[in-house]
């Protein structure tokens, strides 16, 4: 803040990072204050790409999900896909992730069917543009999973969706492991 100013840019990228870092901390109020402090300089900041706008805006409507305020994490999250999908050049895989979090939030809300529409079209990105072995694609079946449990119906598919996913992390944490036994 000191070297580059209060409103720059690459403050509200620092505060970006620094709002997901305390998102896998389960720090919600920390990870809240530093999205919003970003979101605050991305308003005010001529120079802040949409890319920079479209990440707060989906990470803070996860946040806003996690707390239960479904209102305002569906507002966040609808300007966050709209932004995605107008920006050039077009990013398939953050535009996955923003229908993944409207996914997860209907999930939560109980809307079955508008969930079930949002994560068959990340997922249906996700396996166009992605590594077979992407940990967002893993996320993102976890996470349909859990709303096709929740439609019993469609357990079979839930299972079969699950088994991909462990086996996706499986995969990761093997090469992970890998990495670090090199030295």
């Amino acid at each position: 803040k000191i070297a580059l100013g209060q409103d720059h840019e690459k403050v509200a990228m620092v505060l970006n990072s620094l709002g997901w870092f305390y998102y896998h901390q389960h720090d919600l109020e920390k990870a809240e204050s530093a999205l919003r402090g970003a979101a605050s300089i991305v308003a005010s900041c001529q120079t802040a790409g949409p890319k920079l706008s479209a990440s707060i805006r989906n990470n803070l409507a996860e946040i806003c999900r996690l707390q239960n305020n479904y209102d305002e994490a569906e507002k966040l999250a609808h300007e966050s896909l709209q932004i995605r999908q107008s920006s050039q050049p077009i990013d398939e895989q953050e535009i996955a992730q923003s229908l993944n979090t409207l996914g997860r939030l209907y999930c939560d809300e109980g809307k079955v069917f508008p969930a079930d529409q949002y994560f068959k079209r990340a997922l249906a990105i996700q396996e166009k543009v992605l590594n077979p072995i992407h940990p967002d694609l893993a996320t993102t079946l976890e996470d349909y999973a859990i709303l096709l449990r929740k439609m019993a119906r469609r357990n079979g598919e839930a299972k079969g969706m699950e088994a991909r996913a462990r086996n996706i992390r499986q995969v990761l944490e093997s090469r992970e492991q890998g990495c670090g036994s090199r030295n």
